[in-house]
């Protein structure tokens, strides 16, 4: 749906106006704090033209307009692309990180809770392979007489955990089983690393290969998950229903993988109905310099500071890249 320039603004003036005050806007309102060069007739027109769009909606109690569902999409897209973090505001969430990586040691558990901290909402943060992920290489390596370290790079992140055991082999059948591997698997989701695609060639690598499709199975969907401040919920919903569906939500860790947006770099905002609840998901996927990834989701009302949420989003993208 195209708006006119003026429509625009007065969507986000309204929808700045009422994330601000939880409060329905009048168009006297947005005339006077925010587009005093339009009347305020001016402005009541376009603001009822805009809820005949279904883009804002008048409430039961109040001559004032809030946004819809649709509203806030809109309202996201027209700035979300302005949304830059400033320095400050990085060396703020640098410190964050530094401290609680001290006190906690697990990457995706700081970045969760210190991502809650910061934009006072609750935040997922979830790290792993998925059997989706798409192979690039296979490398073996002999680190003990008996004992081979196998890396899976994916797009998705490296599986770099597998240890082969009782395997006698040599250096030269490391290498071979590594070109080989790579050649039938590349290009292939996890998933697909089976017997079928390397039946001739088993023989030749015997229980090598047999170990490292048993670990790989149990690697593939290995999920580290880890959420932090649902309690903050119920600060932010006047409906208790609603925060508590919320909440329940993100103890189902379940969901939580199929809800967080693992496939883009980008920052992705949906504004969505979840069990009767309406309200909005920021996510984005952050690379660390060892192509880890991990996927970060702040969750809350639609009603949410966006422009808070987005910064503190980008800014950890920022710092962990250079981790």
């Amino acid at each position: 749906m195209e708006l006119s320039e003026r429509k625009r603004k007065i969507l986000k003036a309204l929808t700045a106006e009422h994330i601000k005050t939880n409060e329905p806007v009048s168009s006297k309102d947005i005339a006077e704090r925010y587009l005093k060069d339009i009347s305020s007739a001016t402005v009541r027109n376009e603001m009822a033209s805009l809820e005949e769009q279904g883009v804002i909606a008048k409430t039961h109690i109040s001559s004032g307009r809030v946004p819809t569902t649709l509203g806030y999409q809109m309202f996201i897209e027209e700035i979300l692309p302005m949304i830059k973090p400033t320095a400050k505001e990085i060396e703020r969430i640098k410190v964050s990180i530094s401290s609680r990586m001290k006190e906690m040691g697990s990457l995706v558990e700081e970045t969760a809770k210190a991502l809650s901290d910061i934009s006072g909402l609750p935040s997922v943060a979830l790290s792993g392979v998925s059997g989706k992920a798409i192979v690039q290489s296979i490398k073996i390596f002999k680190i003990t007489e008996n004992q081979c370290l196998v890396v899976v790079v994916t797009n998705e992140g490296i599986i770099k955990d597998i240890v082969i055991d009782n395997a006698r082999s040599s250096e030269k059948i490391c290498q071979d089983a590594s070109s080989f591997l790579t050649k039938a698997f590349y290009n292939k989701p996890i998933e697909g690393i089976n017997k079928n695609l390397v039946s001739e060639e088993l023989n030749r690598f015997g229980m090598m290969l047999q170990m490292l499709i048993a670990v790989v199975e149990q690697q593939k969907n290995k999920i580290e998950i880890a959420t932090s401040g649902g309690g903050k919920l119920f600060d932010k919903f006047e409906n208790v229903n609603q925060a508590r569906g919320l909440y329940q939500l993100m103890e189902d860790k379940t969901r939580l993988k199929e809800l967080v947006n693992k496939n883009s770099d980008e920052v992705v905002v949906q504004v969505k109905d979840l069990d009767g609840t309406e309200c909005a998901v920021v996510s984005a996927t952050i690379h660390d310099k060892n192509n880890q990834t991990i996927s970060v989701a702040v969750m809350g009302p639609a009603r949410m500071d966006y422009e808070k949420v987005i910064k503190t989003i980008k800014g950890f993208s920022k710092i962990i890249d250079k981790e």
